[in-house]
């Protein structure tokens, strides 16, 4: 039998076939480097190509889901008090002074109320007083008044006072 024209090896078909029936892997490993059988082998691989790619896709898409769930629970927080644009609080808690030996029980009513001046005033005082907002974003609001200025954190509800005499306020927030 005489070998194919353009056959840059001079084997027949034949010796081919013996040859084309070695594995993928060996083909891959280097045990056979004839060019004639690597478009076979290049079909197996190419099918085993494919599949890796699309396992790999599926991989991705559910790294990505679990990411973007992962992140909505931990940022849905945020939005949700921050959706929130009028919080009707009533805040108890302690006072603190450098020199006094036991805290002093204070309560405050705290209205926040989108734009608006947050108004804070003691819970059984008439009128609340107006103080001027310095921050007001997803974790804190930030306000001042002639006597104090106070922190009310969003996701704790806790509310801080600094009072201008050195006394430290910290309550706890809950709807009123």
């Amino acid at each position: 039998m005489r070998p194919r024209e353009g056959n840059p090896h001079g084997r027949t078909v034949q010796q081919w076939r013996g040859v084309a029936a070695e594995t993928p892997h060996q083909f891959l490993s280097g045990n056979v480097a004839d060019a004639w059988v690597r478009p076979c082998a290049m079909i197996l691989t190419l099918a085993q190509v494919v599949q890796m790619r699309l396992q790999i896709a599926n991989l991705k898409s559910l790294v990505l889901a679990g990411l973007l769930l992962a992140y909505g629970s931990c940022n849905l927080a945020p939005h949700a008090w921050a959706g929130e644009t009028d919080l009707n609080l009533a805040c108890s808690g302690n006072s603190y002074t450098a020199d006094g030996p036991f805290p002093t029980p204070e309560t405050f009513s705290l209205k926040i109320e989108g734009k608006k001046p947050v108004l804070i005033g003691g819970l059984g005082s008439e009128k609340p007083v107006k103080a001027r907002t310095l921050a007001n974003n997803a974790i804190q609001v930030k306000f001042a008044t002639r006597e104090f200025t106070g922190e009310y954190f969003n996701f704790t509800g806790d509310l801080f006072l600094i009072h201008k005499d050195g006394r430290l306020t910290k309550l706890l927030c809950k709807p009123s």
